[in-house]
C-alpha cells in the first residue's frame, strides 16, 4: 500500500501529524488492517502511551504476530503497571531466546515478584547480554542484604553461576566475591551432598573457563572450602603482611621488638621481610583480592612504594597501616594514586596524651603530615580513604569525642575505636581485662549513643569495637579464660573427631593469611600462636607457610569441629574480636 509506505517515511522524518492524518483516512476505509493500527501506535508512542497501547492491542486483535511488537506492548503494559497483561503478551513471542525478549521478561519478572522466572531470566541474560548487568547485580545484592533466597536447588545453582560470571566479568567485584562466599556457607548447601556436588561442578567449570588469575583462584578456593581440603592449591584471597618489625616509636601498648629499650628508639632494630618473600609476594599479588601492609612502621620498609604500585596495577584492594609520622609528599602521592585505604594510628588528640602513649612521636609532626594529606587530597579528585585508628585505654578513654572532631578537621572518612588488648601492653592501661575498670567501661557505655550522634553529624563513619557491658561482665566473670592464650604444642595435640558434615566454624584459614616478619603465618593477627618465633631457621617461602603445619592444623581442627583446641578463647566466646572479624572474608 503506497500510502503506508509514505506514512513510514513521515514517521522517520518526525512528521507525525501528517502521518496521523493519512492513517486516520485509511482507517475509515479499512478498520481491520493491522498495519494501519501498528503505524498509528508508533505515532502516539512518545506522547500518548495509552493510545499507543490501544492501537497495538488492535494490531494483535486483527492477527498481528510480530515478536518485536509483542515485546513493545509488554514494555508499555509494564510501564503502566499492567503486569499480568505484560506477562500474557510475552507468552505470544515465538523466539524467546533473543536479547530484547529476555530483557523485557526480566523486568516483568521483577514486577511480578516471581523469583523462579526472575532467576531464569537473569541466568539466560548473563550468557548473551550485558545490558541489564547493573540491575541484575542490584537484585543479587538486595537478596543478600535482605536474606531472602531463590527457592529450589536449580535456582540456587543458577544464582551461583550468575555470581561467578560477574566475578569473572567485573574483576574484581568485591561485593560479588563476598556474596559468593556467604551463599556457599549456608547450611543447606554444605549439608546437601548432591547439591554441593552440583555447585562444585559449576565452580570448576567457571574456574576452567576463567581467563583471570584472581577469579580462577576464587573459584578454586571456594571448591576447596566446600571439600574441606587441608592442603590447598588455591592461594589466599586476603593477605596481611608485616613488612618490617622496625619502628620509629615505642608505644605503650605495642612492642614490635621486645628487646628495644624505652629510651633508645632505633629504627634499625628489627627485621624486614626477606628478599625471597618479596619476590614471591610480587608474583602472588595478581591472585589477591586484598593486600594489607603493616609494620612495625610500614614506611620504614624500603620497597613499600613499589609494592603499592604493583598492587594497584593488579586491581588489588590496598590497605596500609601506619603511624603517619614518616609520610611525605612522594608517599602521599603514591597512596592517592593507588586509591589506597590509609589507616593512621592516633591514640591521643593533644600533645600530652599523644606523646605519652606513642613514645618517641611528636604531635606537631603528625599534625603537619595530616595537613599535607588534606591539602593534596583537595587538589585532585581521588578515591583515597582515610581511616583513624584509636586504641582505647585508661590514658585516653575521655578523648574519643575529641578524636571525632579531630577526624573531621583532617578529613578522615572513618574512625575505628578498639579496646587495648592484654599481652605486652602496660597492665594498668588494660581497662577491659586484667585491671577491669568498671567505672570507665560504664562511662564508655553511657556515652556510646553520644559518640554515634556526633559521628553522624560530622559525617564520620564510626566503627565502635569496644565491648558492651554484657561482653565486659562476661569477660570479668570468666577472667581466667581471658588471660594470655597458652602456646600450643602441635606435636602433642591429637584431634579425635571425624570431619563434620555442616558448615565450618570459620573459613579464615582457607581465605586469609597473616605473615609476621619473623617468618610465621596465621590466619589473622588474633589467632593463637603455637610456638615462640623460630630462631636460626631457614626462611620459608609464602607458599610453604600457606601449607605449613600451623595453617594445616587450623584447617584440620576446624573441619573436625575441634576449634576449641586451637582458636582463641575470645573468638570462641564471640567477645571483643567479633567486630574486628566482620570485615574479613568469612
Amino acid at each position: 500500500m503506497i500510502e503506508l509506505e509514505q506514512v513510514k517515511q513521515y514517521i522517520k522524518l518526525n512528521n507525525i501529524e501528517q502521518a496521523k492524518a493519512i492513517l486516520e483516512n485509511l482507517l475509515q476505509k479499512d478498520n481491520t488492517n493491522k498495519e494501519i493500527y501498528l503505524e498509528l501506535a508508533k505515532c502516539y508512542l512518545n506522547k500518548e502511551k495509552e493510545k499507543s497501547v490501544e492501537y497495538l492491542e488492535k494490531y494483535v486483535e486483527f492477527g498481528g504476530k510480530d515478536d518485536n511488537v509483542f515485546i513493545l506492548l509488554a514494555k508499555l503494559y509494564r510501564e503502566c503497571e499492567k503486569i499480568e497483561k505484560a506477562n500474557n503478551i510475552l507468552l505470544k513471542v515465538k523466539d524467546q531466546n533473543t536479547e530484547d525478549f529476555l530483557i523485557e521478561k526480566f523486568k516483568v519478572s521483577i514486577k511480578k515478584h516471581n523469583n523462579e522466572e526472575l532467576i531464569n531470566c537473569m541466568y539466560r541474560l548473563t550468557k548473551i547480554s550485558e545490558k541489564c548487568d547493573n540491575e541484575i547485580r542490584f537484585i543479587l545484592l538486595k537478596r543478600s542484604k535482605e536474606k531472602w533466597l531463590f527457592e529450589g536447588e536449580d535456582s540456587l545453582c543458577k544464582e551461583i553461576d550468575i555470581i561467578c560470571k560477574y566475578i569473572e566479568k567485573n574483576d574484581p567485584d568485591l561485593d560479588m566475591i563476598r556474596m559468593l562466599s556467604i551463599t556457599l556457607r549456608k547450611e543447606e548447601v554444605v549439608k546437601n551432598r548432591t547439591l554441593k556436588n552440583k555447585i562444585i561442578k559449576i565452580l570448576e567449570e567457571n574456574r576452567i573457563n576463567s581467563k583471570k588469575l584472581r577469579a580462577a583462584n576464587i573459584f578454586l578456593n571456594e571448591i576447596e572450602i566446600l571439600e574441606k581440603k587441608i592442603v590447598l592449591k588455591s592461594k589466599p584471597k586476603s593477605l596481611t603482611i608485616q613488612l618490617t618489625s622496625k619502628c620509629n616509636l615505642r608505644c605503650i601498648m605495642c612492642h614490635p621488638v621486645s628487646s628495644m629499650e624505652k629510651d633508645k628508639i632505633d629504627n634499625c632494630i628489627g627485621n624486614d621481610m626477606s628478599e625471597q618473600n618479596y619476590k614471591e609476594l610480587i608474583k602472588l599479588i595478581p591472585y589477591l583480592t586484598e593486600l594489607i601492609l603493616q609494620g612495625g612502621e610500614t614506611f620504614l620498609y624500603p620497597k613499600i612504594l613499589d609494592l603499592l604500585e604493583e598492587a594497584y596495577k593488579n586491581k588489588v584492594e590496598i590497605q596500609v597501616i601506619t603511624n603517619g609520622l614518616l609520610l611525605n609528599q612522594k608517599s602521599i602521592q603514591t597512596l592517592i594514586s593507588c586509591n589506597a585505604t590509609v589507616n593512621i594510628s592516633i591514640d591521643g588528640f593533644n600533645e600530652e596524651v599523644y606523646e605519652k602513649i606513642r613514645f618517641g612521636g611528636k604531635f606537631k609532626n603528625l599534625v603537619s603530615n595530616l595537613e599535607l594529606i588534606k591539602k593534596m587530597r583537595s587538589e585532585k579528585k581521588n578515591s583515597l580513604k582515610l581511616r583513624l585508628l584509636m586504641v582505647v585505654m585508661k590514658s585516653n578513654y575521655k578523648q574519643i569525642e575529641n578524636g571525632l572532631y579531630f577526624a573531621k578537621k583532617y578529613s578522615f572518612d572513618e574512625m575505628n575505636i578498639s579496646p587495648i588488648r592484654s599481652g605486652l601492653s602496660v597492665q594498668e592501661e588494660c581497662i577491659f581485662d586484667i585491671s577491669y575498670n568498671d567505672d570507665i567501661v560504664k562511662y564508655l557505655q553511657d556515652n556510646k549513643s553520644n559518640f554515634d550522634n556526633i559521628a553522624r553529624n560530622l559525617n564520620i563513619a564510626l566503627n565502635n569495637m569496644l565491648p558492651n557491658i554484657d561482653d565486659y561482665n562476661n569477660m570479668k566473670k570468666y577472667k581466667n579464660e581471658h588471660l594470655p592464650q597458652p602456646i600450643y604444642d602441635l606435636e602433642k595435640t591429637v584431634l579425635k573427631n571425624d570431619v563434620l558434615d555442616g558448615p565450618v566454624f570459620c573459613c579464615l584459614p582457607w581465605t586469609n593469611a597473616y605473615i609476621f616478619s619473623h617468618n610465621v603465618m596465621y590466619p589473622t593477627c588474633f589467632c593463637t600462636h603455637f610456638t615462640t618465633f623460630p630462631k636460626n631457621q631457614r626462611q620459608k617461602t609464602i607458599s610453604e607457610l600457606w601449607n605449613g603445619r600451623e595453617m594445616m592444623f587450623y584447617r584440620e581442627a576446624i573441619t573436625r569441629n575441634e576449634q576449641h583446641v586451637i582458636c582463641t578463647r575470645l573468638c570462641l566466646k564471640n567477645n571483643v574480636v567479633k567486630n574486628d572479624m566482620k570485615q574479613s572474608w568469612i
